[in-house]
């Protein structure tokens, strides 16, 4: 299946956000993920996402495990292979 919006490429998405997608593919031994190359393309929408993000998950209330079940569940709800792969 074909992206709607293509992931960006180092030029499109800036220095730092090629260097934080590339550390979270290695965290994750894979690719670095097309949520992060993606948003990063509009690199203000992207520095927002990872502090709303970084609330809810690593740094919120939930623990990892709960955290985990909880992306899992929206996952399997609206039916994304990506996020069930990526989880």
């Amino acid at each position: 299946m074909r992206s709607r919006i293509e992931p960006g490429n180092r030029r499109q998405i800036g220095i730092a956000a090629t260097v934080f997608s590339g550390l979270a593919g290695k965290v994750m031994q894979t690719s670095p993920p097309a949520v992060f190359t993606t948003l990063a393309r509009t690199r203000r929408v992207f520095w927002g996402w990872l502090l709303f993000s970084g609330a809810l998950m690593p740094f919120g209330h939930l623990s990892r495990r709960e955290s985990e079940m909880v992306i899992l569940r929206v996952a399997h709800l609206a039916g994304s292979d990506y996020e069930k792969a990526h989880h």
